[in-house]
């Protein structure tokens, strides 16, 4: 049974040099163990915590992610595996969510749930390699998180293996994309302000000079950018520049459905490649003239996920369908080291550093600084009547 209630943290601002006076001192307890810390517990009381976003700025998404747990807590249920859930709401901040670190560390539970955003799990991972708690987050991915490579478990890629997918997409290893690349001179990258976003964009520029040493095909490719200020000035820039691919880093549906479909309606038809986000857009308002020329590199089992519809995202009810696969996908893993290994934070370790699973976002196995390896799968867009199609 999960603990009803949600625990949450306001609090004014320790000083650094007292915290990390806090830290030194726990840290002297857990080395001498004088009171049996780490000692597993009974497997009627397994407890584990979960920091999310639940109220805030960033709660939409949030409960998100906790619609994926409890779908799979429910999944264990019926199999005769319970979980007491203890929930705590860190409201996206990183301060919040390392003060919920110290309650969950203090109540000897040894693995969390969470955070899901890269600065709040960066907050927590800290203290967690420290101190020795397992840490699953099912959606952070900066690139800064690799440091935390002893109990910080990072369900989603980072940003440098997902830019490292685009920059590499037309190189001749791709036998799909390789076919196209004779098509392909000249790529416009079109990217938004979002963190997120700018991250990826400017890891895969970064990428793709590694990529052009040992592709001659991407070497001989013109590539420009374009930041996305304004959806008509984007359109306007691809329009006058008439590339023959358009790669997207933005973070929102409505702008990528406006972009494109300015842009086609000039008679500019380009090849379009983007992440998840381009599954989300109605593209069935564009025309006809994007089937077979729109490419997505994403997880193969975000189209084929039970645990919502387009109908519902298409409502608003489920505003970011991955939220729910990797919450779900991230009790379950935790779940799969319990069950094989023990309940302790270095049994749960062991389970995950050796776990090669299929889940709802595809294939994970994690890499030596505990970060998922890449699971993309290119999908292309086939036409209203069709949809995505895997290739």
């Amino acid at each position: 049974m999960s603990s009803k209630h949600v625990k949450k943290y306001y609090f004014g601002g320790w000083k650094l040099t007292a915290v990390i006076a806090v830290i030194a001192v726990i840290a002297f307890f857990v080395v001498l163990n004088p009171f049996n810390f780490g000692v597993e517990k009974p497997d009627d009381d397994m407890r584990i915590a979960v920091l999310l976003p639940l109220s805030g700025d960033y709660a939409m998404n949030g409960n998100i992610y906790l619609k994926g747990i409890e779908a799979a807590q429910k999944e264990l249920k019926e199999k005769g595996i319970s979980y007491d859930l203890v929930f705590y709401d860190t409201m996206g901040d990183g301060t919040v969510a390392s003060h919920a670190y110290f309650d969950v560390y203090d109540s000897g539970i040894p693995v969390i749930i969470g955070p899901v955003y890269s600065d709040e799990t960066i907050a927590v991972a800290a203290y967690a390699e420290i101190l020795g708690t397992v840490v699953v987050s099912p959606g952070a991915t900066s690139q800064l998180l690799e440091e935390y490579d002893n109990y910080t478990y990072k369900l989603k890629s980072t940003d440098k293996y997902l830019a490292r997918g685009f920059a590499t997409l037309f190189s001749e290893k791709f036998v799909l994309t390789a076919e196209l690349a004779s098509q392909i001179q000249n790529i416009a990258v079109i990217y938004d302000s979002s963190l997120y976003e700018l991250t990826i964009f400017s890891t895969y520029l970064e990428e793709l000079e590694e990529a052009k040493k040992e592709s001659e095909t991407i070497n001989r490719m013109n590539v420009s950018t374009y930041p996305l200020t304004s959806v008509d000035d984007a359109a306007a820039y691809l329009i006058d520049t008439k590339p023959d691919c358009v790669v997207l880093f933005v973070s929102t549906q409505d702008a990528i459905e406006e972009l494109i479909k300015k842009t086609e309606d000039a008679g500019v038809s380009p090849y379009w490649m983007g992440e998840e986000t381009l599954l989300l857009a109605d593209l069935s308002t564009v025309g006809d003239g994007v089937d077979n020329k729109i490419i997505a590199l994403t997880s193969v089992e975000l189209m084929t996920n039970p645990l919502f519809s387009f109908d519902a995202v298409e409502s608003g009810e489920v505003p970011s369908p991955s939220a729910i696969q990797y919450g779900y996908d991230a009790l379950m893993i935790v779940n799969n080291a319990i069950q094989s290994n023990g309940y302790s934070a270095e049994s749960i370790k062991k389970g995950l550093d050796n776990l090669r699973t299929v889940g709802l976002s595809g294939t994970i196995a994690f890499d030596e600084t505990k970060t998922r390896y890449p699971s993309y799968d290119i999908l292309i867009w086939t036409g209203k009547d069709t949809g995505w199609m895997i290739k």
